[in-house]
């Protein structure tokens, strides 16, 4: 029907467009899918044969913040193909659509499937196809215009820590991140991290005390236990299951870990386990 459609942010928006009729018409035009919070509830089967339908017809479709979810949970984003997502979803879209090569970056486009972080990514993104249908000056120009002096590649990662987000010199400390990151489920000794950046184990613990006032293998255990975190809080997994996906070897250690740096167990921290918590 056309009633108002309430978003996750309580604002409600009266569509201009039957989605049936929307369908049947012969458009073809981009279109693009913005996701918020549970966006795992907004699938139905009306919105999936329309995914389709227009994926069929090779038109480009453009998924915002957590809409990437959508897309693979429609079978359109799948077998190897690249993509993002607000990073809220990134550690649950890894596990749960592990055939797509799930990147920390801000958009990203494959064939005809452009994926974005949302948020202020989707401004970077913006000017992207400003800069690659109208030239780099134009693109210049509206970012100007909002008081922006600069847009972000695509490549640019979501997750790159405050102490060394505006640092230019610490390229190598970023690839040291990238690494651990990249090695949640099989962690890599500190050696060999340092053989894959070119650097001693020392520079590197000079680099991360510098710039982000801990150890490495510190950082690295947060950035497990991040993951952990986000898998307990978004997928249906158990705590082993998480616990294995972030590296530990058994649940008693992993569970002693996390309530080492979040105050609480495993099992507390999922959202439909407050109500048993609190008796």
């Amino acid at each position: 029907d056309m009633s108002p459609v309430l978003s996750s942010s309580g604002i409600a928006i009266s569509p201009d467009i039957d989605i049936n009729r929307y369908r049947n018409n012969d458009d073809d035009s981009p279109i693009v899918i913005i996701g918020g919070e549970r966006i795992e509830e907004q699938k139905s089967r009306l919105l999936f044969a329309l995914l389709r339908s227009i994926s069929h017809r090779k038109l480009p479709i453009c998924a915002i913040g957590t809409a990437a979810w959508l897309l693979a949970d429609a079978g359109i984003l799948h077998g190897g193909m690249r993509c993002t997502v607000h990073w809220s979803k990134l550690a649950a879209l890894a596990e749960k659509f592990s055939d797509l090569v799930t990147e920390d970056c801000l958009f990203v486009q494959h064939a005809s499937v452009t994926t974005c972080a949302g948020e202020f990514a989707a401004f970077d993104l913006a000017a992207e196809m400003i800069r690659l249908r109208h030239g780099e000056d134009l693109a210049r120009r509206v970012c100007g215009q909002l008081s922006a002096d600069r847009f972000r590649t695509g490549n640019h990662c979501q997750s790159v820590p405050l102490g060394v987000r505006y640092t230019g010199a610490v390229e190598k400390l970023i690839r040291v991140i990238r690494l651990m990151e990249g090695h949640v489920e099989d962690p890599l000794p500190l050696k060999k991290i340092a053989h894959s950046v070119g650097l001693s184990r020392r520079q590197i613990e000079r680099l991360f005390t510098k710039h982000l006032k801990t150890t490495p293998m510190t950082y690295y255990s947060q950035v497990r236990l991040k993951k952990a975190r986000q898998l307990l809080e978004t997928t249906d997994m158990s705590v082993i299951e998480v616990a294995i996906a972030c590296g530990y070897v058994s649940s008693s250690h992993f569970s002693k870990a996390f309530k080492d740096h979040f105050g609480s167990l495993p099992s507390h921290v999922r959202p439909w386990a407050c109500s048993v918590v609190s008796r």
